[in-house]
């Protein structure tokens, strides 16, 4: 399970699977119970796939990042290579990237 409560998708996968198989579908209480889910979930699973044909999560709201995935994969490079660097290495980093993504090009 995410942190968030959400199943994974290959959970909901297996849920659709035992729903659907052919020689003996399965009700969702005995889902639930192979599953250790409620039934309410695996019925919403079922309801989600029967209305968009598609067992992935959809998108969020929220607040976007602040921080770009670019600069996100930089420093994690950079703490990999050295897992020791101080905060304010790291905060170098993410500054000197910023200013040189928004530098204006000639």
């Amino acid at each position: 399970m995410h942190q968030n409560g959400q199943k994974s998708e290959a959970t909901r996968a297996r849920v659709l699977t035992l729903a659907q198989d052919v020689q003996s579908p399965l009700k969702p209480p005995e889902i639930a119970g192979q599953l250790n889910m409620k039934p309410a979930s695996v019925r919403s699973i079922i309801r989600r796939y029967g209305a968009s044909g598609d067992v992935q999560s959809r998108p969020r709201s929220g607040r976007p990042p602040k921080i770009p995935p670019d600069t996100v994969d930089r420093l994690v490079r950079s703490v990999e290579r050295d897992p020791k660097q101080t905060m304010t290495a790291l905060t170098d980093i993410t500054h000197s990237y910023a200013q040189h993504s928004l530098a204006p090009t000639p």
